[in-house]
């Protein structure tokens, strides 16, 4: 398969188990209450961070397979543009109140060690 095949799967995927989630409830959509019907719908009613978290990876997955694949498509930069709607999107699953403000500062500073040569490199080159 190729790249564009596994996008649209899983695509699909995640926009099939959305749907999955909210068929069982009346017409009333409550994105707060994602993850718990999630889990709800997974059968794990007790591990509500679980479903914080899957529903946080499916809204991460939506905004940055598409920004990875159309950078690598036009052979540009993945990194900064990869990064960039990452940290977005997992902002606005903290503003949903999905996911804790301490896992994307967590995660900010991982990336910051991962890449701490390469910023070392650049303020040494700039002196």
């Amino acid at each position: 398969m190729n790249k564009l095949s596994w996008l649209l799967l899983v695509l699909f995927v995640f926009a099939a188990l959305t749907s999955l989630v909210y068929a069982s409830d009346e017409d009333v959509v409550n994105l707060p209450d994602f993850p718990q019907k999630l889990c709800d719908a997974l059968g794990m009613p007790t591990n509500l961070f679980a479903g914080q978290l899957l529903a946080s990876s499916i809204v991460l997955s939506l905004f940055l397979l598409p920004t990875v694949f159309a950078c690598s498509k036009f052979n540009k930069d993945v990194v900064i543009p990869s990064l960039f709607v990452g940290i977005m999107a997992l902002s606005f699953c903290i503003a949903l109140d999905w996911l804790e403000v301490w896992l994307l500062l967590i995660v900010t500073l991982i990336v910051a060690l991962a890449y701490m040569d390469k910023i070392k490199g650049m303020v040494g080159t700039s002196r």
